[in-house]
């Protein structure tokens, strides 16, 4: 990732590259009903799962961690990093066929490692994939599994499962990078290199005191070149006096950059209508001389995204033919390998660090 432009008073920046069984019983305590960006609502029914809170004794510790996998372990990295993920996209991620999917997610929530939540939207009450979160055990379990002090894991779940209230914005900015990854899955050339989820990416950007907080950070690699992506997933709830501060922030985050043009800001919106007033918003942030370095901000909307796929030319500069993301200005090419990306057959054995890691 290219560190934003700082001031000489600033630190460097860290590097992205770096017993029995519970019953699963609806709480009633625990449904929650969400909004989404089509005015449907989303039913959020938390199982409760009491043995997911308890710390596995020393030998139960011991025989989970002879019977994880190396695709367990980064799964349950997945979760630590992302938060939020449901099973088509742990399918996507980690598995070619769902019968292996459902089969070992189904195993690691009966060893109670992972949360799993039930996602109802209505109207027509239509059930979605079920929703996964790492689990105090399974933080404890991974932590172990890498010669980690759990005690950050075990914060990064609970505030997970406590902090709930932006689950649907979350789950979908992630759906946008597993959707990204899945497409160049079957590539030769390209793929989704590294994926840096929200949490990571507020932290890093804090500490070189940048103004802006993206919902994820990428590296996309092609044969050419490196494409890096911020993502900005809006939901149409942002005033429009908020939407130019945050854009604003990206203009700042890259002053005085001389490649501040390669740092490409996407912003997914709900509808053609929302994507229009956000563009409007660009158009009135970014400096108007090309003398003047700037990141790149592009839009496209939920509805041409699901149509024309993550690989299509869905995005637009405000010009007037929409581009794909292979086809960005991009960074010289690396010596990083295509078939290690995300979403590659079994690249998490050669990326035991997951999409965050080196």
């Amino acid at each position: 990732m290219s560190e934003p432009a700082r001031s000489s008073h600033q630190s460097p920046h860290p590097s992205f590259h770096g017993t029995t069984d519970a019953l699963y019983t609806p709480d009633a305590h625990s449904l929650v009903r969400l909004p989404d960006q089509v005015h449907r609502r989303l039913t959020l029914i938390r199982q409760s799962d009491p043995a997911a809170d308890l710390r596995p004794t020393p030998g139960q510790r011991e025989r989970l961690l002879d019977q994880l996998t190396s695709r367990d372990i980064a799964i349950l990295s997945a979760l630590l990093s992302y938060r939020y993920l449901d099973r088509g996209h742990v399918q996507h991620l980690f598995f070619s066929g769902t019968r292996r999917s459902q089969a070992r997610v189904n195993w690691l929530r009966r060893e109670h490692l992972v949360r799993q939540w039930t996602a109802i939207q209505s109207p027509g009450w239509r059930r979605l994939d079920s929703v996964l979160l790492l689990s105090s055990r399974g933080a404890v379990v991974l932590s172990a599994a890498r010669g980690e002090d759990p005690a950050p894991a075990l914060r990064r779940s609970l505030h997970a499962r406590d902090h709930s209230a932006f689950l649907v914005h979350d789950l979908e900015a992630n759906g946008f990078f597993v959707g990204l990854a899945a497409a160049a899955a079957l590539l030769p050339d390209a793929g989704l290199y590294h994926w840096v989820g929200e949490a990571a990416c507020r932290d890093r950007f804090a500490a070189w005191g940048a103004p802006v907080a993206p919902d994820g950070w990428g590296r996309y690699l092609t044969a050419r070149g490196e494409v890096t992506l911020m993502l900005e997933w809006d939901r149409g709830t942002e005033p429009a006096k908020r939407l130019r501060s945050k854009l604003r922030g990206y203009v700042r985050c890259f002053a005085g950059d001389g490649d501040a043009h390669l740092n490409h800001v996407l912003v997914v919106t709900p509808t053609e209508g929302r994507e229009a007033v956000v563009r409007e918003a660009i158009e009135s942030v970014v400096p108007r001389s090309a003398a003047v370095p700037s990141c790149r901000f592009w839009t496209a909307s939920q509805r041409l995204l699901a149509e024309l796929g993550h690989l299509g030319p869905v995005w637009s500069d405000g010009g007037a033919d929409r581009r794909s993301l292979p086809t960005f200005e991009m960074r010289a090419r690396s010596a990083r390998r295509v078939e290690d990306c995300i979403a590659k057959p079994q690249w998490w054995e050669r990326r035991p660090g997951g999409g965050e890691g080196a």
